[in-house]
């Protein structure tokens, strides 16, 4: 969640939109459609950790080739 601030300040908002979209709608929206088939109740609450999870993995990918 701090990602998409610090990408603001520096002024890189496409950067900071990607961050938005990846983690609110290309991650969360699957694992709040998948999670719950695969863990029952649980899996709603798994949600938002594995993609706040995924993103950091993805974005600190991204930071470390830049």
């Amino acid at each position: 969640m701090t990602i998409t601030p610090y990408y603001q300040s520096i002024e890189r908002a496409r950067t900071a939109v990607s961050v938005v979209l990846l983690r609110g709608f290309f991650i969360l929206a699957p694992c709040f459609y998948f999670l719950p088939t695969l863990f029952g109740v649980e899996g709603i609450w798994l949600a938002m950790p594995i993609a706040e999870g995924a993103t950091l993995s993805v974005f600190l990918v991204y930071a470390m080739r830049r």
